[in-house]
């Protein structure tokens, strides 16, 4: 409704004024020297049409777009989803919720751990996919001092010594993003304390190379990866703050049988009797109590491939799992844990080809 403006009534007739000023010159129009015979009489003088003003409000202005970093680093974009990844129900829920939360602008911390090869570092990729929100990956590995985080210094011709922003930043003030710290306990426990403003209710922290606060932006996603246990040389134990920090916690483990067959046939093209002995030794070995030999479904598309390609299965096998076991894995174990895919002999457990035809005599 509009609003309507105050008005000045005329003594002499219905006339109302939109100002003083209005009032004096309809005066002086319609109602000249009153009273000394110059003029009609006010009775006689039609009165004018009342007019009523009204100010209609303006047309609402249309709602800004979230407020986005001021430079967008060129890596921060929305993945492309696998139709092949595959996580259970009960997952789906979970990540269907935070998606939910990271639309209402919350920010949620999501740790992922399990074995190699279940899908820790796909996930975070399916979930941006999935609700179309940009992303970028930070290899923890490489950050070797906290000041990694933020960027380095550069030199130039042009500009001379600078500083150059990280995308990481980037990232973090991009509404909405989803950032995976993959493998964070492959950096000092040192060098993660520096992200504890951006993971806990502060969501900010001060970098001093920028001379400023840098905040979280909303909706923003952090999943933080794990390989943990004594196999994985060049780790660093979790601090418990880190732990404490996390929303939410996934246990990622090895999909089903069935699901492993479709995967390696939908990815590779292999035939399914092939795809089902290879997941069918992967299960087994997974679950022997002697070889407890995690293999990847990783492992299981690189021999597929090769059948593929024309390899024989033994072959395939040996290239992609069997050479790259570890040296305190249980030969017996894993023999007899191979008899799925098909007739083989200790030399080849040991790796070891038996035969001689490239050498001279």
């Amino acid at each position: 409704m509009g609003k309507i403006f105050e008005r000045f009534p005329c003594p002499s007739c219905g006339y109302g004024a939109l100002s003083e000023a209005d009032l004096e010159a309809h005066q002086a129009h319609a109602h000249p020297s009153e009273g000394d015979g110059g003029g009609p009489p006010a009775s006689l003088a039609p009165p004018p049409e009342v007019q009523v003003a009204v100010v209609e409000p303006p047309a609402p202005e249309p709602a800004p777009p979230p407020q986005q970093a001021s430079t967008i680093h060129p890596a921060l974009k929305v993945p492309q989803g696998d139709d092949t990844f595959w996580v259970d129900n009960k997952l789906v829920r979970l990540l269907h919720t935070v998606g939910k939360l990271s639309g209402k602008g919350q920010v949620v911390n999501v740790l992922l751990t399990g074995p190699k090869g279940t899908g820790k570092t796909s996930l975070p990729k399916e979930f941006a996919a999935a609700h179309g929100k940009p992303m970028f990956t930070v290899h923890c590995q490489l950050i070797a001092e906290r000041d990694d985080w933020w960027g380095s210094k550069e030199l130039s011709l042009e500009r001379g010594t600078y500083f150059e922003k990280a995308a990481f930043l980037d990232a973090i003030e991009t509404v909405g993003c989803v950032i995976l710290l993959d493998e964070a306990n492959r950096t000092h426990p040192e060098n993660l304390n520096a992200l504890f403003g951006f993971l806990d209710h502060r969501r900010r922290a001060w970098v001093p190379q920028l001379h400023s606060e840098v905040t979280v932006a909303p909706g923003v996603v952090f999943f933080v990866t794990l390989n943990e246990g004594y196999e994985y040389v060049g780790t660093n134990p979790i601090d418990e703050a880190l732990r404490d920090r996390m929303t939410y916690a996934i246990r990622m483990g090895y999909v089903p049988k069935g699901v492993e067959v479709s995967i390696l046939q939908k990815r590779t093209g292999v035939d399914q009797d092939t795809a089902e002995k290879l997941a069918e030794f992967a299960r087994t070995a997974r679950r022997s109590s002697k070889l407890r030999l995690p293999i990847s479904t990783r492992q299981l598309l690189g021999a597929a491939t090769l059948v593929v390609e024309g390899m024989d299965l033994q072959d395939s096998v040996l290239y992609s799992v069997v050479n790259g076991c570890g040296e305190d894995v249980d030969r017996n174990a894993l023999l007899q844990a191979l008899q799925v895919i098909g007739k083989v002999d200790d030399a080849y457990v040991s790796g070891e080809t038996g035969d001689d035809e490239g050498e001279e005599a």
